[in-house]
């Protein structure tokens, strides 16, 4: 047995002594019964707090990368022609197709276009960078081929959303899973302290 079915097995036998407390005396029993079940809620309330705080934190860290990934763009060799927003929190009606990567970008000297999408996490899990669902990934490379943008995953790795320690900028074409174990990105890495560059069709 579980320790959720151990508790919850605990839980339904103070519930029926409640009750049969109650058949013997109304007034007091109803009275526990009620104090009982409103601690039980409050119990589980920081559970969804929890969740929901968690929730903003990623939403934030997400926007601090994105926006230290934008500073990387010279502005005299880069024009940041859209920036999609998070229509997830600001749109009623929001479908997940419509969302598009984070940036789509101009190189000014060739003007190439291409899509940039930004993800940041904090360390690995079970040695893997989680990037994406694979519902996502293949939206990204949807848009590369149907606008025949190219479009680069910009992963952010170690110290804190706003300063990571590591980047790597990988095109989405290279990109088979959306789990990628250090093998399969080390070899895209770009120094963070540096500008991006476009050289050959290609995101540096």
């Amino acid at each position: 047995m579980t320790d959720d079915e151990k508790e919850g097995q605990k839980q339904a036998i103070i519930i029926i002594f409640l009750i049969l407390f109650t058949l013997l005396c109304p007034p007091i029993g109803i009275i526990l019964l009620i104090l009982y079940l409103r601690q039980n809620n409050k119990s589980k309330r920081p559970t969804r707090y929890k969740t929901e705080e968690l929730k903003k934190l990623n939403e934030l860290k997400g926007d601090q990368f994105e926006h230290f990934i934008e500073k990387l763009f010279d502005e005299e060799e880069f024009e940041i022609i859209s920036k999609t927003e998070d229509l997830m929190r600001i749109k009623k009606g929001f479908h997940e197709e419509d969302m598009k990567p984070d940036f789509l970008i101009r190189n000014i000297a060739t003007g190439h276009n291409f899509y940039v999408e930004c993800k940041y996490r904090s360390d690995l899990f079970e040695n893997k960078y989680k990037w994406s669902s694979y519902k996502q990934m293949c939206r990204y490379m949807r848009y590369a081929l149907l606008n025949r943008i190219p479009c680069f995953i910009v992963l952010g790795l170690d110290g804190a959303a706003f300063n990571p320690k590591k980047i790597y900028c990988i095109p989405i074409q290279n990109i088979k899973y959306p789990e990628l174990y250090p093998s399969q990105f080390e070899g895209y890495y770009h120094d963070p302290n540096e500008s991006f560059q476009w050289e050959g069709n290609r995101l540096t």
